[in-house]
This record gives C-alpha cells, structure tokens and sequence, in this order.
C-alpha cells in the first residue's frame, strides 16, 4: 500500500440520531494480528465532511501488534472507517469519494512517461 500512496481521502455523513462518539482510520494485517488506527475528528451529524487521511506515521496508534509503522503500510490488507460508540444505539450514514493519493513524484513520474509518449507518436506520425 505505501507504495506511491501518500494518503487516503473521502467524504463522510453520520446521520443524526446514530450512536457515534469516536471516529477512526484503521489499517490491518489480519495475518500478523498487526492494526494501526487514526484518529479523526467526528463530524456534525447530518453533515457531509470531506477527511484526509495522511500516511506519514504521524498521528498513528497501534492498537494491537509488535510491528512498526513502516511494516504495516507494506503489509496492510485491510482498510477500515471505524465509528465507535461506548452506548448501544443505531449507527447509519455514507461514505463517498474513497480515493488514494498518490505522492507527488509518482504523479511528476506518470505525467512525464504520459508526455513522452504523446510526444513519441507525433514524431511517428509525421
């Protein structure tokens, strides 16, 4: 996953009335037991909310597991939006726009190679 990717973003409504007090990215290696959470701010209910998730390491938390950061991002396999609650209730909303990002060198590098072969076959069809 850390190759090329410099962060995740996506869009966030909890519908009012849900039962949410906590808010995390996860990232999981259900093989090596390994899980690393995020904590983001929990939006207004009933708000659309745009989130970016960096994988930087800063702001991480293992919550369970011996590994380093650097293990779980070449490891992860799976990804999660955890919505945590310390009461029983109802939880519902929607997530939108899930997207990696990719680090600004990867993007430099596919533009570039794009470039080039525009280039490339405009010399062939002279």
């Amino acid at each position: 996953m850390g190759d090329g990717i410099n962060q995740f973003s996506f869009d966030l409504t909890i519908n009012p009335g849900s039962s949410v007090s906590e808010l995390f990215f996860e990232i999981t290696n259900l093989t090596e037991g390994e899980t690393w959470q995020y904590a983001l701010t929990l939006p207004a209910f009933g708000t659309n909310t745009s989130f970016l998730v960096p994988l930087s390491g800063a702001g991480w938390t293992q919550t369970s597991g011996d590994e380093n950061f650097a293990f779980i991002l070449g490891q992860t396999e799976e990804i999660s939006i955890v919505l945590g609650s310390a009461t029983a209730g109802n939880v519902s909303g929607s997530i939108d726009n899930f997207a990696s990002i990719p680090e600004p060198s990867t993007t430099i590098i596919a533009a570039l190679g794009l470039l080039t072969a525009i280039s490339r076959r405009r010399r062939q069809d002279v």
